[in-house]
């Protein structure tokens, strides 16, 4: 076990060195150029791609709603049909005016007011 920790450890210490020792292939100048004209020279306006039109919607429209759909449709599909009935939805489990319930820790008695 200690030789493959130690072989982890100085393999990530490789990495960062490796990653520390290569330069760029351009200049700093060079890429902010690049950058400038990928996002348009002179104030012109430039069509948004599909990606960026997507990225303009909150949060919460782009991720959280979504996901809360899937994990629901997932949910409703691995719920069996009966246990969807059975829920109950809202105060009321019938549409009765009135509902008791009987308590009794005796289940003999309890058994034969039922």
């Amino acid at each position: 076990m200690l030789p493959l920790l130690a072989f982890a450890v100085g393999l990530g210490i490789f990495i960062i060195f490796l990653g520390l020792a290569r330069t760029p292939q351009t200049n700093t100048a060079q890429m902010v150029q690049q950058r400038l004209q990928v996002y348009g020279s002179g104030g012109e306006a430039r069509p948004l791609t599909m990606e960026e039109v997507e990225l303009q919607r909150p949060f919460t429209e782009r991720f959280l709603r979504p996901g809360i759909m899937r994990l629901g449709a997932l949910l409703s599909r691995s719920t069996p049909q009966k246990a969807r009935q059975d829920l109950q939805i809202g105060a009321r489990v019938s549409k009765t005016q009135f509902q008791y319930t009987l308590r009794d820790p005796n289940l003999t008695e309890l058994r034969l007011w039922v």
